[in-house]
């Protein structure tokens, strides 16, 4: 109404939108009924409650479609939104709270000596990864990463009491080295005499006669 009778009823006194709301009574776009005063905010981009201004999460800063309130995980990057499709960088492409799942996955063992063979059983991957790991392995097995010389595939040492292999025994053992010393198990082999050949029994028989012999001359 034009209180004062001066110059009509003033601009800021109109509800063009017909929100029930006028620019005088606080409405901050008088042609957006979806704006005024006590509006609850929506995920819209604009000011509903004509209060602060558009709230951040309803912003769509790398113009990708969706905004934060939409559940975007990352508002600077067009490369993550929910509904995208999973590629093994990463990130969490299809914003559902994990990066590269769904994607077909390697098991990598840390290998920090750098011979191929990474530290740990073989059913005891450190870590599994859908790009390839720099400093891991595609196979475990090594029983000192700390040793390039010591893996799976390495060959032994006889006599440094070292397991070069990792089978879990040394090479100073004859027996796993195939070492031939000339001893042998049993104390005739040792002594270097047998008495299961014919010829080495006869002899020992004929000794004591031969003995004899020698006195009587």
């Amino acid at each position: 109404m034009d209180n004062d009778c001066a110059d009509g009823v003033p601009a800021d006194e109109a509800d063009a939108d017909a929100d029930t709301q006028r620019l005088c009574e606080g409405d901050c776009d008088d042609d957006d009924p979806a704006r005024f005063t006590g509006n609850t905010e929506i995920c819209d981009g604009v000011d509903n409650d004509c209060a602060d201004g558009v709230p951040a999460d309803e912003s769509d800063a790398d113009a990708d479609g969706y905004k934060v309130c939409e559940s975007d995980c990352d508002d600077a990057d067009n490369g993550n939104y929910p509904g995208n499709s999973e590629v093994c960088d990463g990130a969490d492409n299809d914003c559902d709270g994990t990066a590269d799942n769904g994607l077909e996955t390697t098991d990598y063992w840390l290998d920090e000596d750098g011979d191929g063979y990474g530290v740990g059983e073989d059913d005891a991957p450190t870590t599994s990864s859908c790009q390839e790991l720099v400093g891991y392995s595609t196979f475990g097995g090594d029983c000192d990463d700390l040793d390039e010389l010591v893996n799976p595939e390495a060959e032994e040492v006889p006599g440094n009491e070292i397991d070069e292999d990792c089978d879990g025994e040394f090479g100073d053992d004859p027996q796993d080295t195939g070492l031939d010393t000339g001893i042998g198990t049993d104390d005739s082999e040792r002594c270097g005499c047998s008495s299961s050949t014919p010829m080495g029994g006869f002899a020992w028989l004929m000794a004591p006669l031969l003995i004899g012999l020698r006195r009587r001359r």
